[in-house]
């Protein structure tokens, strides 16, 4: 009898410890199953916040396939953005003006969506082949190389007073181009050994004289420039850095040209001469579009896909409004892909546009509800051949 006893209480322990054996090995199971992907309906907390985030972009008022970028330090301190400009393919870098003369700009990476802030009061116009950037610093026509690493100043340029303030420095930072009454030159960054390029015309009629301006480096060999006449533009040439030829393009009287990787060149037409193609060779050129056009909303993309331009439109009813679209057209076809129309009476132009190194989207900056310029971002699909997008 008493072994009996003693044979179940024995079951009865095996018995308790297997059940408890069972659970335990149950909640480690589950405490080590992997955390599923985001293909199976569970989101991983990266994936999930990036969703959230695209889910919270603020669309632009009738640009609507256009999403806010929010730059957190920025939107902290409620600053507008300007001088929107890429220095790679993902980064960007702004400038956000405070008070009269006052500014803080920063570098924007917007896949990682990160800030780093420059200077105080300092401007990006380039990053250079050794990633240092090409700034203006404080008043006009003052300049800088920052430090591609530590950001702080590698380089002052002291601009002579006879130099005019619309320089530019070659891609490999070697070189100055610049303007004096006497023409264009190219110097070194101190403004030493000058090389005369192009010549001033100065004629004793101020109305014949001609005047080259605007020098911008196309590559570290090519400089393209503006012959002024009286008031307008007579013609864009372009000028090799030792001044040994200068191809001129008369095709591009009362435009400015910006250089295609192609070697062509767009032209954007001041007093409402729209945006042609040019053919670098021949100079011949063929028209995208004949539209009046603002100067503020334009940007094309360097691989020669398409050119983007805001339009003001003028109806006249009781009351004179002014309405406003932004237009997307092929450069090789000159047929209009999207446009986004406004219906706001007196609609202001979108201002900074500029694309991405690889064409596939454009910025620009506008005014949001609370009257605050904000920075949007509208990727363009060139497959995508439909007229007429949200808010048209």
């Amino acid at each position: 009898m008493r072994k009996n006893k003693l044979l179940i209480i024995t079951l009865a322990v095996i018995l308790l410890l297997v059940s408890c054996s069972g659970k335990s090995g149950e909640q480690k199971s589950k405490q080590q199953k992997p955390p599923q992907s985001p293909e199976s309906g569970e989101s991983q907390q990266d994936g999930g916040g990036q969703g959230k985030e695209e889910e919270k972009s603020e669309p632009h008022e009738y640009i609507k396939d256009a999403k806010k970028v929010t730059i957190d330090q920025i939107e902290a301190d409620k600053l507008d953005i300007s001088d929107v400009v890429f220095v790679g393919e993902k980064k960007i870098a702004v400038a956000c003006p405070k008070d009269i003369g006052e500014k803080k700009s920063f570098l924007y990476d917007m896949e990682a969506k990160q800030a780093v802030k420059l200077p105080d009061n300092t401007t990006v116009i380039k990053k250079l082949e050794n990633d240092d950037l090409f700034v203006r610093t404080g008043n006009e026509g003052s300049y800088a190389i920052l430090d591609g690493a530590s950001y702080t100043v590698k380089k002052a340029i002291n601009r002579p007073e006879t130099v005019d303030p619309s320089l530019d420095i070659s891609p490999d930072g070697k070189l100055l181009a610049y303007v004096t009454s006497e023409g264009l030159f190219a110097a070194d960054t101190d403004f030493q050994n000058p090389v005369k390029l192009v010549d001033a015309k100065k004629e004793q009629d101020v109305f014949r004289s001609l005047m080259p301006r605007y020098p911008m480096w196309l590559d570290n060999s090519r400089i393209s420039y503006k012959m002024l006449g009286w008031e307008h533009v007579m013609y864009c040439g372009v000028v090799l850095r030792n001044g040994s030829e200068n191809k001129v393009y008369e095709n591009a009287k009362d435009s400015s040209i910006y250089p295609l990787i192609s070697g062509d060149f767009i032209s954007r037409g001041e007093y409402g001469r729209g945006v042609g193609l040019i053919d670098g060779i021949t100079g011949e050129k063929k028209t995208i579009s004949p539209s009046v056009i603002e100067y503020e909303g334009f940007a094309y993309d360097k691989n020669g896909k398409w050119v983007v331009f805001f339009m003001t439109n003028k109806e006249t009813t009781e009351e004179i409004k002014w309405t406003g679209k932004l237009e997307i057209r092929s450069v090789q076809k000159g047929e209009k892909v999207k446009e986004f129309k406004s219906e706001k009476p007196n609609t202001m132009p979108v201002e900074d546009a500029v694309a991405s190194p690889d064409g596939k989207l454009v910025l620009f900056t506008d005014l949001d509800k609370t009257g605050r310029r904000v920075l949007y971002k509208l990727e363009i699909n060139m497959e995508e051949q439909s007229e007429g997008g949200s808010g048209s």
